[in-house]
C-alpha cells in the first residue's frame, strides 16, 4: 500500500473512529505522515526500554542478546510498523519536510545505545553506537525485503559487538 495509501479515512477505519477524526487533529497531509512518524518513533523507543529493562547489560553477551531481540522484534511483532517506517524514509526522498524528523529519530537513539554499549567498554566511542545502529537497520530492513526463513541475527551482532567493543591490542604488540 505505501505512504500513498495512507489517507484520513483509512485512519479512520483502521482506528475505529469516526469520519472526519483523523483530519481534526492533523489538518494536512503533512501533518498526518509527521504524526506516524512521531508514534511509530514513541513505539519503537518503548520496545527499545523493554529489552535493555529486561537485560541491563553488562557483557558483550548482554548486549548481543538485547541486538538480536531487537532485530527479531523488528521483523516479528513490530514488523508492519518497520515498514510503514521504511515507507516514510523512501517518502523522504520526494518529500525532503519529512527528512529532519526521520533523522531525528535515529539520531535520538544514539546516545542510548551508546550508554549501553559503555556499560560494556567505558572506552566505547560514539561511532561504536553508530556502525551498530545502522547495522541494526540494515539487516533489518534486508530481512523485511527479502525474508530469509532462516533468520537469525545473532551471529552477525555478536561478531559485530565483539569486534566494536573488545579493547584494540596496542599497535607495538601487533607487529
Amino acid at each position: 500500500m505505501g505512504v500513498g495509501g495512507l489517507t484520513y479515512r483509512s485512519v479512520d477505519a483502521a482506528a475505529n473512529v469516526p469520519s472526519g477524526t483523523t483530519s481534526n487533529h492533523f489538518r494536512t497531509r503533512d501533518a498526518l505522515l509527521l504524526g506516524v512518524i512521531v508514534e511509530i518513533e514513541k513505539l519503537r523507543r518503548a520496545f527499545w526500554r523493554a529489552l535493555v529493562t529486561e537485560v541491563n547489560p553488562t557483557t558483550i553477551s548482554d548486549l548481543v542478546g538485547i541486538g538480536a531481540a531487537y532485530a527479531n522484534g523488528a521483523v516479528g511483532v513490530m514488523s508492519t510498523r518497520v515498514r510503514a517506517y521504511m515507507a516514510l524514509l523512501m517518502e523522504g526522498w520526494s518529500h525532503p519536510e519529512l527528512r529532519e524528523p526521520l533523522q531525528r529519530g535515529r539520531d535520538a537513539q544514539i546516545p542510548r545505545t551508546l550508554q549501553l554499549m559503555r556499560k560494556v567498554n567505558p572506552k566505547t566511542p560514539e561511532l561504536h553506537a553508530e556502525i551498530f545502529q545502522d547495522y541494526l537497520t540494515g539487516i533489518i530492513y534486508q530481512q523485511l525485503a527479502n525474508p530469509a526463513s532462516d533468520f537469525n541475527p545473532r551471529p552477525g551482532v555478536e561478531a559485530l559487538i565483539t569486534a566494536l567493543l573488545l579493547p584494540l591490542e596496542p599497535r607495538a604488540a601487533q607487529q
